[in-house]
């Protein structure tokens, strides 16, 4: 038998910092702080952030309706609070319409040109900007539900996981001191 081993889940806190450097009034990094925030408050994959539209966001009741490429079905997912606020920068900054892409392509001064990108493209952008890859925001954010209190349903629907065996085995990491905790 095997020891596995997957991808340890960054820090919820460490990656808010991380995203926190792009808190500025530079057009790229309002645009790069909202794609982030998107991606990890969602949980979405990057398959599902390369085919999101403005119009699948409803940021007047927190939340986007994101088409799940495996589960081949539209599931809203719910926004905070900081998040909204970084859309609708990004929206006013970019002058975003209804019909553009969420991520779309940029130049290298953050004008944003509404044409779906390759998820490909996508995780290299966003590895080259935070060093790590985009599937990595999924952990965090499911960790931090889990240690926040949040049932395994609530977290399947905000991460778009049918299977809540799959949250237990490959998201949900416990020490043994959790355990201890209960003995």
């Amino acid at each position: 038998m095997k020891r596995q081993r997957g991808v340890r889940a960054e820090n919820q806190q460490d990656v808010l910092r991380l995203i926190d450097r792009y808190d500025t009034n530079k057009k790229a990094d309002i645009r790069k702080r909202a794609i982030y925030l998107v991606n990890l408050i969602t949980a979405n994959r990057p398959s599902e952030m390369v085919r999101l539209k403005m119009s699948d966001f409803d940021l007047e009741n927190r939340s986007v309706w994101v088409m799940m490429k495996k589960q081949g079905e539209m599931k809203e997912k719910r926004l905070t609070l900081e998040c909204v606020q970084s859309m609708s920068k990004y929206i006013q900054t970019c002058e975003l319409q209804p019909e553009d892409y969420f991520v779309g392509a940029s130049d290298k001064w953050g004008n944003h040109t509404s044409r779906q990108i390759h998820e490909d493209s996508y995780n290299q952008s966003i590895h080259a900007w935070l060093g790590f890859a985009p599937y990595t925001f999924r952990k965090p954010q499911i960790t931090a539900m889990y240690n926040k209190g949040a049932d395994i349903p609530t977290i399947a629907k905000q991460s778009g996981h049918k299977s809540h065996q799959t949250i237990m085995e490959h998201y949900i990491n416990l020490k043994s001191s959790d355990v201890d905790e209960f003995l």
